[in-house]
């Protein structure tokens, strides 16, 4: 048995320590973001003539418009357990439907969760690799340079790609034989298998 009681009461309490230093962290981050917001906004000389934002405005501008929606969701968790612990059922469809739907809701949340994260790596990845080439080659800042609506598809993209990759390896994983997850999404022969 891989997982035991008492890894789900590690994994647990892991993620209720995340979670929690993400609640006291969060309005910190909010005051960061809005103090720096003008100035993250502001373009370069370059970027002034050619009428471009900063390039890293528009991640961090998702990334802090997904960390309120991040934040919210989490505050809707704790709702919903609290509600559901002091309402005493241990029965789900004896609960009133609000509670019903806080738990749909956290349902929701965990997924969403973790496409971000998955999201967040990439998007992360991108704005390093761009940072390091405006940082060594700064002659280069025209070729990086997006305009908004560009990095707006590209999160879009980000986003499309990463829910069709899970979407393809939960369609996978469910309609393939039980060793599912030794086999490779690109290789169907049986004799590579």
């Amino acid at each position: 048995m891989i997982f035991s009681y008492t890894n789900g009461v590690i994994a647990f309490a892991i993620v209720g320590v995340c979670a929690l230093v993400q609640l006291v962290l969060s309005p910190f981050y909010i005051y960061v973001n809005r103090v720096n917001d003008k100035k993250d906004r502001e373009p370069s000389k370059i970027n002034m003539i050619l009428s471009f934002e900063m390039p890293i405005y528009p991640i961090l501008n998702h990334f802090y418009h997904s960390m309120i929606y991040q934040t919210i969701s989490l505050f809707c968790l704790f709702i919903a357990l609290f509600l559901y612990f002091a309402s005493g059922h241990k029965d789900i469809t004896l609960l009133p439907i609000s509670i019903k739907a806080l738990i749909c809701l956290l349902l929701l949340s965990i997924f969403t969760r973790y496409i971000f994260v998955k999201v967040y790596v990439i998007l992360l990845s991108i704005l390093a690799i761009q940072r390091f080439v405006l940082y060594f080659h700064p002659t280069s800042e025209n070729h990086w340079l997006f305009k908004k609506n560009g990095l707006r598809l590209l999160i879009y993209l980000v986003y499309f790609l990463v829910t069709c990759e899970d979407f393809f390896y939960i369609v996978h994983h469910n309609y393939s034989a039980a060793d599912a997850s030794n086999k490779s999404l690109f290789v169907s022969h049986p004799y590579y298998l």
